[in-house]
Parts: structure tokens; sequence; C-alpha cells
């Protein structure tokens, strides 16, 4: 008798991600609220609170920093220029199957 198998994959369509990430040597909690049509990155970096907005297609992208402690907020709105060479910066990542498992928030990964 054959060994069989299942794969089941789950989509989600909206949520919260959240991660750590070190930005300029200092280790920093980030979270991702994502839709569908949108994503919201939200970080703190010392006393500044940022929120990093983008659409689904990165066709807009805005950068909001909020400064509380000395009453300063500030936003940027990237042009489509800068939105694509911002884009092209970007490493070209490939992925490829692996032969690890792990389990990771109960879901069982390769």
């Amino acid at each position: 008798m054959g060994v069989k198998s299942t794969r089941a994959q789950t989509t989600y369509t909206d949520g919260i991600i959240t991660y750590k990430a070190v930005l300029q040597g200092q280790d920093v909690e980030m979270k991702e609220y994502f839709s569908a049509d949108s994503v919201a990155n939200v970080f703190s970096a010392g006393p500044a609170n940022i929120k990093l907005l983008t659409d689904a297609n990165h066709e807009f992208f805005a950068l909001l920093v909020d400064i509380s402690a000395f009453a300063i907020k500030k936003a940027a709105i990237y042009s489509p220029d800068e939105i694509k060479a911002a884009m092209n910066d970007f490493p070209a990542i490939t992925f490829s199957p692996g032969t690890e498992t792990k389990q990771i928030s109960g879901f069982n990964c390769t």
C-alpha cells in the first residue's frame, strides 16, 4: 500500500502579521495590517511612531511619522517615479523547495 498525502493551503485575504526586524542596529517589532487592496506597516523607532501605507499594486506609497514628544507630524507621499526607483532597488528573491520541516504557529511547514 502506497503512502498517501494531502496538502491544504489556507488563503488569508486580511489580517495582521507581527514580526521583529533590525533597523539601523535597533530591534523593532513591526505590525503589518493587510487586506486585499492595501497594506499598512506600523512600528516605533525611538520616539517616532511610523506608518508605511501602500496599495496592493504598489502604485501608491505614503510614509507617516508621528513624534508626539516633540509635537511633530510629517507625511511623505511618493511619486510614481520614486516608487518605481524604490521597487527596482529591492533584491530579486527566488524560492525553491527545501527538505527542512518545522511547525510554525500550528502550521506544518517545509
